[in-house]
């Protein structure tokens, strides 16, 4: 959603609506290029009726060494992040492990002069 980056993603709207926390939702592919070659692929759910985004669901390409999956997941409140998920797999020599994190975010206040 920054605007300096804008030149280096591609949009497109994907068909259908789905409800996310009793909003309703449009879905964006989007792909982001970023230095040395990687992008970052996924879906950007934003409410249909704000445009604020309410889930953004992403995977880097190509995926870090030794990983077999990697999915970040980051969830808005009121146009702030309120979550972020990240779960993914990968092996080390013979050893395969899963795992997640998750970061529950809140009680946002401005900053006077801010």
């Amino acid at each position: 959603f920054d605007p300096g980056l804008q030149d280096s993603v591609d949009i497109r709207p994907l068909a259908g609506n789905r409800q996310i926390e009793g909003r309703n939702c449009v879905a964006f592919a989007f792909s982001l290029t970023q230095p040395k070659n990687t992008v970052v692929e996924g879906t950007a759910w934003l409410d249909a009726a704000t445009g604020f985004p309410v889930e953004v669901v992403s995977s880097p390409k190509p995926l870090p060494r030794a990983a077999h999956e990697l999915v970040t997941t980051v969830r808005y409140t009121d146009g702030l992040v309120s979550e972020v998920r990240v779960a993914g797999s990968g092996s080390l020599l013979f050893l395969k492990r899963r795992f997640s994190s998750i970061v529950t975010l809140g009680g946002w206040f401005r900053l006077s002069g801010g």
